[in-house]
């Protein structure tokens, strides 16, 4: 509680800073007075500087009826979340905006700082059947839709293929076989699972999963409620974390400074078995040959097949935008089929929409496909699910646990959250 005073605090004074919030002219029937060509504003992440998007936008640019251009702006991620807070306090948000889901979306929702998607709300027409079933779950309140998804995600855990058959290790099924590959691959002089440190993300992605191993949807959604923060299954989690670091089957004191792009070459060159990472890391491991993939197994045999499954590379519109229905329009044009497989190719990730075909030319992308129906959805990454503030807090807790810091302490900090 005291950190969401904090921080309530620290975007007052940001308010303060930058003056009254003051409301941009909204043209809502897409036509413009003919004199000024009309910016709209495009805030993503670097992923959206891949050529499927900066095709669209040169497309969009080159032939529309609204007299508009768009303007990509990207950032890094740690930039991006500061960024978009500040406009968001002072209510001068981009007209088109990345954003995650549930609730990192809901606080801008629930401050009206975004638009709702009207044409989808309606649950029915020619764009909303095009999206696979369950897309816009996380992007629903008050029974609105309020952003769009590009793409599906998927936790994983990369391996190496060559490090596993020369242990002769099969893909693990349970926790024990797992917890016997770590153990075997450390013997062999070979890193078990490399996690990289540079943001505490990694660990807190690696303690959501295990703790889907625990409890699997039910259990997510009792944290949501804020009621399952001193359940034992929590404990549970956290203990398996601890043992990973205490047997060294995770050195991450190694990997504290360490970044995705570490963790990659450590795994292709066999100095690290595993990596677990979402499915947008495909794009920098198919090429090789030796990686492969499968779901990280339960510590609870009844919760197999319990992964952190959602959505990825979403966008609204907010408050704020120019041109509603030019914007729209934009977003539709990402959606279209002939973009949705450029960006599955370019990513390695699963389209939102139902396409005629998801095959690869990469044997690992097309595994990555097939573990989707192997897979219970319901668990999401804290940070994202539940919003920055809890996220932080519970990602900074599998830090120090992965740190070799007091389990009961991080638990207590984590019974914190149900305040």
């Amino acid at each position: 509680m005291r950190r969401l005073v904090i921080v309530s605090i620290v975007v007052c004074l940001i308010a303060s800073v930058f003056g009254c919030s003051h409301e941009l002219p909204t043209n809502n029937d897409g036509e413009t007075d003919g004199t000024e060509e009309q910016i709209l504003t495009f805030y993503a992440l670097h992923s959206a500087e891949f050529a499927p998007y900066r095709e669209a936008i040169d497309e969009f640019n080159s032939n529309n009826s609204y007299n508009a251009r768009v303007k990509l702006v990207t950032w890094n991620m740690a930039e991006y979340k500061s960024e978009l807070l500040k406009l968001a306090a002072i209510n001068e948000m981009p007209d088109i905006f990345f954003t995650w889901e549930a609730g990192y979306l809901e606080t801008l929702v629930e401050n009206d700082r975004v638009l709702p998607i009207d044409e989808l709300s309606s649950r029915q027409g020619p764009w909303y059947d095009i999206f696979e079933d369950g897309v816009f779950q996380h992007l629903t309140f008050h029974g609105k839709i309020y952003a769009v998804p590009m793409q599906q995600t998927i936790v994983v855990v990369f391996y190496n293929k060559d490090v596993f058959s020369g242990a002769n290790l099969d893909i693990p099924e349970t926790w024990d076989q797992f917890l016997l590959a770590c153990e075997t691959v450390k013997a062999s002089g070979v890193t078990p699972m490399f996690i990289h440190g540079s943001s505490s993300w990694p660990a807190g992605q690696l303690f959501a999963t295990l703790l889907a191993g625990c409890g699997g949807g039910e259990l997510y959604q009792s944290l949501v409620d804020k009621k399952g923060w001193a359940d034992d299954r929590i404990k549970t989690g956290a203990e398996a974390l601890a043992m990973l670091y205490k047997k060294n089957f995770i050195n991450y004191d190694t990997f504290l400074h360490s970044t995705a792009m570490d963790a990659n070459k450590a795994l292709k060159e066999g100095k690290a078995a595993m990596i677990i990472n979402g499915d947008w890391a495909t794009a920098g491991l198919r090429s090789h040959e030796n990686i492969g993939a499968f779901l990280l197994p339960a510590i609870d045999p009844e919760f197999s097949g319990a992964a952190i499954q959602s959505v990825d590379q979403c966008y609204a519109m907010s408050n704020n935008c120019q041109n509603n229905e030019a914007a729209l329009a934009f977003i539709k044009l990402l959606t279209g089929e002939r973009r949705q497989i450029e960006l599955m190719d370019k990513t390695g990730q699963l389209p939102a929409i139902k396409t005629a075909s998801t095959v690869s030319n990469y044997p690992l992308q097309n595994d990555i496909y097939e573990l989707y129906s192997h897979t219970k959805p319901g668990f999401l990454w804290i940070d994202r699910g539940m919003g920055t503030e809890i996220g932080s807090t519970f990602n900074s807790a599998a830090q120090a646990i992965l740190s070799g810091e007091d389990v009961d302490g991080q638990l207590k900090l984590l019974r914190t959250l149900a305040d």
